[in-house]
């Protein structure tokens, strides 16, 4: 595979202030249209303040600015998925007192352009791999993979593409009744190696190098920051096996998934694609209610729906073609 790192170097000033949020790197993407999938880390912010006192400056311009170019994006073939975060449902609970904002990662969390990856706990055996079992990333440990809706971003403050996408609304018919944004979870992975532990995770990278980590140093790191990146490589698995034999047109959109959520949630529910993960503790109480985040059968706001069987994913697109 070309792997391409694309940095980008808005300014992190602790304030959350950054209107500038990822717009140069979104549009270098885009411009390039070298990478079929992309997988982004951050969250940004939404709104902003100063100290203690709220600003109540809406970023909602900026976010729509980037949802153009993710539309962009899409319509050049691309798939892009991020991380949900690491807040749980506090994520999106509407703060307007004390030196924090809740809301501060909001963006891309509700993009429907994105795929949103959250978390889970895979256990493997030892010795083969093999899968075992699988349990929400709760918040047992004090983090844990963030889920819900985000009720304070909305068409008022200039998100109005907040909204449960029509892939949500056709299958999650109650769900996107009851809470009409862009709903959370897509889909989940391994995140960390205990309920709601970052230090135990399983994702190894080698570092650029420094004075504490030269290079060649083997880090590991945990959260939806590890989950999102998983999925974009097996997904990348996936691609390369059915489009194996083509040649790329001039844009790569012939050999492209494009935004694949539309058709994973054609697909959902469907046991030989996804592993259903329906135990482990709760990520909290969706935003405004004392309805806990759980995981249970079929889509839930804990893991979306569920953990793919990359295998089953590549197979569903041959069923009624001939070999």
């Amino acid at each position: 595979a070309d792997i391409y790192v694309y940095d980008d170097s808005t300014n992190s000033n602790n304030t959350f202030t950054d209107s500038g949020a990822p717009l140069t790197t979104y549009t270098k993407i885009l411009n390039d249209n070298l990478a079929d999938i992309v997988t982004e880390s951050y969250g940004w912010s939404t709104y902003a303040y100063s100290g203690t006192t709220h600003a109540q400056t809406f970023f909602g311009a900026t976010s729509t600015s980037a949802h153009n170019l993710h539309l962009s994006m899409t319509a050049q073939g691309m798939t892009y998925m991020a991380a949900t975060g690491d807040s749980g449902t506090g994520e999106f609970v509407n703060v307007t007192t004390g030196n924090t904002s809740s809301t501060r990662f909001g963006y891309p969390d509700i993009d429907p352009e994105v795929l949103m990856v959250g978390g889970t706990v895979a256990t493997v055996d030892t010795v083969t791999g093999a899968r075992q079992s699988e349990v929400t990333w709760g918040l047992n440990g004090g983090v844990g993979g963030t889920g819900g809706f985000d009720p304070f971003d909305t068409a008022a403050h200039g998100f109005a593409f907040n909204v449960a996408p029509g892939y949500q609304t056709s299958k999650l018919p109650a769900q996107t009744g009851t809470y009409p944004y862009r709903l959370i979870p897509d889909v989940s992975a391994h995140a960390g190696g205990a309920d709601g532990v970052l230090i135990y995770g399983e994702i190894i990278y080698y570092n650029q190098g420094n004075a504490t980590y030269p290079v060649g140093t083997r880090v590991q790191i945990s959260g939806t920051s590890c989950s999102s990146p998983m999925v974009a490589g097996d997904l990348g698995i996936v691609e390369q096996r059915l489009f194996t034999g083509v040649t790329p047109n001039a844009t790569r959109s012939n050999v492209r998934l494009g935004r694949v959520q539309d058709y994973m949630y054609s697909k959902g529910g469907n046991s030989s694609i996804y592993y259903d993960v329906t135990a482990g503790t709760s990520i909290g109480n969706l935003p405004g209610t004392a309805v806990a985040a759980t995981a249970n059968v079929g889509w839930d706001f804990a893991t979306g729906w569920g953990a793919l069987n990359f295998d089953g994913f590549y197979h569903s697109f041959l069923q009624g073609k001939k070999p």
